[in-house]
């Protein structure tokens, strides 16, 4: 009998799905980096593969924080439903992985 794969979370070590993958749950933008820093450090902690970006806007620099990448958008949108259950970014939504597009 076939084995089910499940669908996992990408780690560091695997870069090359890294590139591969497509999905992320974006978390927000801030214009904190200390904000930012203590999202990132409450999702780590929950066990979550945070990663964040700068941005450069009109309105100035921002951080961009996402979780992920995942290779299903299917799982993203799990992880994304179980996000908002448990904290209270509310406002997470599921988005292209924006390392594939450098």
């Amino acid at each position: 009998a076939k084995k089910k794969r499940s669908s996992r979370l990408v780690t560091k070590a695997d870069k090359g799905a890294v590139k591969r993958a497509a999905w992320i749950v974006q978390i927000g933008l801030y214009s904190s980096n200390s904000n930012a820093n203590w999202v990132k450090k409450d999702l780590r902690r929950r066990g979550y593969p945070v990663a964040s970006m700068p941005m450069k806007t009109g309105r100035g620099a921002l951080t961009r924080l996402w979780i992920g990448p995942y290779q299903k958008r299917s799982t993203a949108a799990r992880i994304k439903n179980k996000i908002i259950t448990i904290t209270r970014y509310k406002h997470s939504f599921i988005a292209s992985n924006p390392l594939l597009r450098k």
